[in-house]
């Protein structure tokens, strides 16, 4: 059993990796709120937070790096082509395109908090012909910033929700035994008033059967 949970969290690691990887680099995948939850689990103990962060991070990066290739590679025609099969619509392209070109270096390292360039930035910098040493610090540093401030986010709300969850444990007991109190005292009040606590229980008399006869002479 021990064996088949540790399995279990070695897929979810593997499942973060490839949900944040395939982001970056292109795809329309829940990345946010993948990395969100594994965090979260980080904070009531069920994942390792520092592995967690590491992919995050090392997915991002590395997704990002093959975005960027894609689009240096395949420029606009190719997402527009072949983008159809993984969401990529036009429109998306276009949205991202003015982003990035209306916020410049900074859609590179802020793209994941912005909406169609969180998974569309490696790409545009890639058709747009981002030298590349530059997009590898601004993507890292992208990157870095992104899974602290959400993996930190992720992990404080899992540990406040075990935390809450401890409480309302511990108050829901709490007000089981005080019911239990409640009733019981209210029980002994009553006996004692009506007298049945101390009382003993009093004998039944013999009933000694009268005959037919007899109720006829009388």
């Amino acid at each position: 059993m021990e064996a088949f949970i540790n399995s279990l969290s070695v897929w979810s690691y593997i499942f973060l990796f490839g949900i944040v990887f395939f982001e970056c680099a292109g795809m329309p995948l829940p990345g946010f709120s993948v990395a969100l939850l594994a965090a979260a689990l980080a904070g009531q103990g069920e994942l390792s937070f520092w592995p967690v962060f590491g992919l995050t991070l090392t997915g991002a990066t590395l997704g990002g790096m093959l975005g960027y290739l894609i689009g240096l590679r395949g420029g606009r025609n190719l997402i527009e082509r072949y983008g159809r099969y993984i969401f990529i619509t036009a429109h998306r392209l276009t949205c991202a395109e003015q982003q990035f070109h209306r916020h410049g270096y900074k859609a590179v390292l802020l793209g994941r908090y912005l909406p169609f360039l969180c998974f569309l930035a490696g790409i545009i910098s890639g058709i747009t012909r981002l030298p590349y040493r530059r997009f590898l610090v601004y993507n890292f540093v992208g990157a870095l910033l992104w899974s602290t401030s959400h993996l930190t986010l992720g992990y404080f709300f899992g540990r406040s929700l075990q935390l809450l969850s401890e409480t309302l444990n511990n108050f829901f007991m709490l007000v089981v035994l005080l019911s239990l109190v409640v009733g019981i005292t209210f029980i002994i009040r009553r006996k004692i008033r009506t007298g049945q606590l101390f009382s003993k229980p009093s004998r039944s008399r013999n009933l000694i059967p009268i005959s037919i006869e007899e109720t006829i002479e009388r």
